[in-house]
This record gives structure tokens, C-alpha cells and sequence, in this order.
């Protein structure tokens, strides 16, 4: 694919957006990074809950559960100080886009406000961007080290060429502390390696996993009745004529059930995956997943 500068985020519309979107993040980072709720001895005291069967009955706080007249147990909080780390897909089909951004400005747009969540969350934070090389910033605190993922985000350099997904994530597992929420942001679209493989692995070794697909509409979906439409491939660069109202159907079908295979994958090893277009706002889905992912861990 031949190169343009001009599909790059810029620098300054990723923090722009980070900053509008991050109010709504950086509570719920500061929550399910630092801390763990717990039910034991020796951590710092949460608050009350009420009492389920499954409940180790000797947690019981019985001076409540009598003035109150239902059994309730004391909460604790756990110090965690998870690491984030990102893998981000900067390879040649995330440079596409229909509606008002291009995947690639969203991604970024998307991954810097997380970045600046979490180190607001005064947390460690990390990424790899990846195609078919990879740049890669540690895990670092601090403001710093946000604007040094935007600059990364925003360097042509770091865009363009196949996905090869797989790599990114096993030197992520070679290298990384357990103790690491790791988000892989691609469209999933043209992987090369046997990634699925990979991330069962890091399934196994990581606090959590999830993986966040962004689609641009036309991705999904190709209108019926535009005619005869000329297909470019964005890695060759062929051009083919086709007759939208012929394909269209089974392209939706074959796309809607290869999204449903990505988003299993990740439900059977248990990690997080969430889906939006270029034209939603990944807040909320975002917010949904964390505060799941924060009550299987109370």
C-alpha cells in the first residue's frame, strides 16, 4: 500500500479527544487497577456487603447483621497496581475509513485516553505498536509517558504493512509482568500467524485480557443499491469492478459470522472483547466490560 502521511492521526486531535473522553475512565481505572476486593484479614477495610451462600460464614460482621436484621460481611481492599499495556494494529486495512474517521484515528483516539487514564491512575503503562514490524514503549508512570504514546500514535513511520498480530503478542508475553490488563485493538481484519493461539496463551499469564475490535461500516455492511462499485485491495492495491446488489447479502452474512467466531475465541478463554464503529463512542462498552470485569473480581 503506498504510503500517505495524511492518513496518520495527528498528534494533537489524539489528546484533544483523550482529554474530553477520559473524565468518564479514570475512576474506574484508579478502581480496577490499584485495588481488589476482597473478604480477609490484613487488607485495608472496604465496607459492608450483604451475605451470599457462598460466603466464608466466619466473615459474618455480627454487631451489623443484628442492628440491621440481615447478615452482612466485611469488604477488604487488596493493593494490585495492575500494569496496562496496549498492542495496537497499525498494519494497511486499519487505515480505512467511510463515515468520519479513519480505524486508525479512532484506535489512537481510543488508546490515548485509556493511556491517560491509567496514568492518571498514577499506573505503569506500556505499548506495542505493531503491522508487520513493531515499536515498542515499556510500561512507564507518569504524564510523560502519555504524550510519548500520542507521539507514537501519530508517527507515520509506525503505520502500514501486513498484520502480523501473533508476534506482537508473544513478545508481550515473553516480556511482561502478570500483573498487566492487556487491550489489543485492531479491526481484526487480515491477521497473519496463528494469533488465536496467542492469546489463549496470554489468557493464561495476564491479570486480564480484551481485545477491542473497531470496524468502519463499511467493513460490515455494503449498500444494496449503489450499482456496479470498484473494489480496491488495500495491500495489492487491485482494482476489481463488482455488482453491489450481488454480493452484498453474503458479504453481511460472511463478515457478521466471522465477527461472531472472533468475539467467541475470546469468550472461550475467558478474556474481554467488545466491537464498535468508527461513528459509536467506545465509552460506554468500555465502562460496561470494567465494571463486569471489577464484580467477578469482588
Amino acid at each position: 500500500m503506498e504510503k500517505n502521511p495524511a492518513l496518520v492521526p495527528d498528534k494533537q486531535t489524539l489528546i484533544l479527544e483523550a482529554q474530553k473522553k477520559v473524565q468518564h475512565l479514570t475512576e474506574a481505572f484508579r478502581f480496577i487497577l490499584k485495588f481488589k476486593r476482597i473478604s480477609s484479614s490484613g487488607m485495608e477495610f472496604f465496607g459492608l456487603r450483604k451475605y451470599a451462600e457462598s460466603d466464608d460464614a466466619s466473615k459474618i460482621d455480627w454487631k451489623t447483621s443484628v442492628r440491621l436484621g440481615s447478615l452482612y460481611v466485611k469488604q477488604y481492599e487488596e493493593e494490585l497496581d495492575l500494569g496496562t499495556f496496549f498492542i495496537v494494529d497499525t498494519s494497511d486495512t486499519m487505515l480505512f475509513g467511510t463515515k468520519n474517521m479513519l480505524k486508525s484515528t479512532y484506535a489512537g483516539i481510543a488508546v490515548s485516553t485509556l493511556a491517560f487514564a491509567a496514568t492518571e491512575a498514577r499506573t505503569a503503562v506500556g505499548m506495542c505498536i505493531f503491522n508487520d514490524k513493531q515499536f515498542i514503549l515499556p510500561a512507564e508512570k507518569g504524564e510523560l509517558q502519555y504524550y510519548k504514546i500520542a507521539g507514537a500514535l501519530s508517527n507515520p513511520d509506525h503505520y502500514y504493512g501486513s498484520c502480523r498480530m501473533a508476534d506482537a503478542i508473544n513478545n508481550a508475553f515473553a516480556s511482561l509482568d502478570n500483573r498487566t490488563l492487556l487491550i489489543i485493538v485492531s479491526d481484526f481484519i487480515n491477521i497473519e500467524g496463528n494469533w488465536i493461539s496467542s492469546i489463549k496463551q496470554a489468557s493464561t499469564k495476564f491479570e486480564a485480557v480484551i481485545g477491542i475490535m473497531i470496524r468502519d461500516a463499511m467493513d460490515c455492511k455494503i449498500p444494496k443499491d449503489i450499482g456496479t462499485m470498484r473494489v480496491k485491495d488495500i495491500s495489492s492495491s487491485k482494482i476489481t469492478e463488482v455488482d453491489a446488489s450481488k454480493i452484498a447479502e453474503k458479504y453481511e452474512k460472511e463478515v457478521a459470522m466471522d465477527e461472531e467466531r472472533i468475539a467467541a475465541e475470546f469468550k472461550n478463554i475467558g478474556a474481554g472483547f467488545i466491537k464498535v464503529l468508527t461513528t459509536e463512542d467506545y465509552v460506554p462498552p468500555l465502562m460496561d466490560f470494567f465494571n463486569l470485569w471489577a464484580s467477578r473480581r469482588s
